[in-house]
């Protein structure tokens, strides 16, 4: 996949991102260069969902899902999210959008256990202790 997956000046940018796995009909991603940094695609033109692997640890990062004009209308994250987390850890937190398109991107907010049951096949890599230490955590904030 190109630079955030559009061409830029007629030419295609250097690819950030191969495919390395699908789950159903979802693109897994990791970066071809783990050293570099790049945002998620904001667009789809092979797919209506992506997963990004963290580069670090080559489990679940990121799932992003995109509507029939190719742009985003829900993201999921695992990962350090400010206002969120705890202690720096990872967490489960889910960003809305008002209206299709990177710019309408709500602030997240942790997702709840029916939304972790819809999602949890796509959470490669991460294990069910993880899982269940977030469920824990959210229902300890939630109190």
């Amino acid at each position: 996949m190109g630079g955030r997956g559009a061409y830029t000046e007629g030419k295609q940018k250097k690819y950030v991102y191969s495919t390395v796995d699908k789950i159903e009909t979802v693109k897994v991603l990791a970066p071809v260069d783990k050293n570099a940094s790049h945002s998620m695609p904001a667009e789809a033109h092979s797919s209506r969902a992506y997963i990004i692997l963290d580069k670090e640890n080559d489990i679940f990062r990121q799932y992003r899902e995109f509507n029939e004009g190719h742009l985003p209308t829900l993201e999921i994250g695992y990962h350090f999210e400010s206002v969120l987390s705890e202690n720096g850890k990872n967490v489960f937190h889910i960003h809305e959008y008002s209206h299709p398109g990177i710019e309408h991107r709500q602030k997240g907010r942790l997702m709840t256990p029916d939304e972790i049951q819809k999602y949890r096949k796509y959470f490669k890599g991460v294990s069910d202790s993880q899982i269940n230490d977030y469920l824990e955590y959210y229902r300890r904030r939630n109190k």
